[in-house]
């Protein structure tokens, strides 16, 4: 009962929640980014080898972020930064893997975690 009382009183667990959700918008910007560029390229493979080589070169480094911010759900950092947030440091790095397809995370994906 103490942890639940300490987990409303405690002043960092929305900081904590949001960068979390950060996390995940994050996720499903590169997402949404690296496939709409992937759909272009086919067409610009044929039509402009400079602007496809371009596009090639920002879905590698797309990528690398989107590698960047999984690896840090393995930190021990983001351990610390879910149990102050009160949430399943697995349960929250699941959410952050899986981009949300048709909107951005909000109030549904606070809840979710919480």
């Amino acid at each position: 009962m103490s942890e639940i009382i300490s987990q409303q009183t405690n002043p960092y667990r929305e900081i904590a929640l949001s960068v979390i959700l950060q996390a995940k918008m994050d996720i499903t910007h590169i997402a949404r980014k690296m496939r709409k560029i992937s759909i272009q390229l086919p067409r610009l493979r044929m039509t402009s080898p400079v602007k496809y080589e371009q596009a090639r070169r920002t879905i590698e480094m797309l990528e690398d972020e989107r590698s960047r911010i999984l690896g840090w759900t393995q930190t021990p950092w983001f351990m610390e930064l879910c149990m102050t947030a009160g949430v399943c440091p697995e349960r929250a790095a699941e959410e952050i893997c899986r981009p949300s397809p048709f909107r951005w995370p909000g109030v549904k994906d606070k809840e979710r975690l919480a």
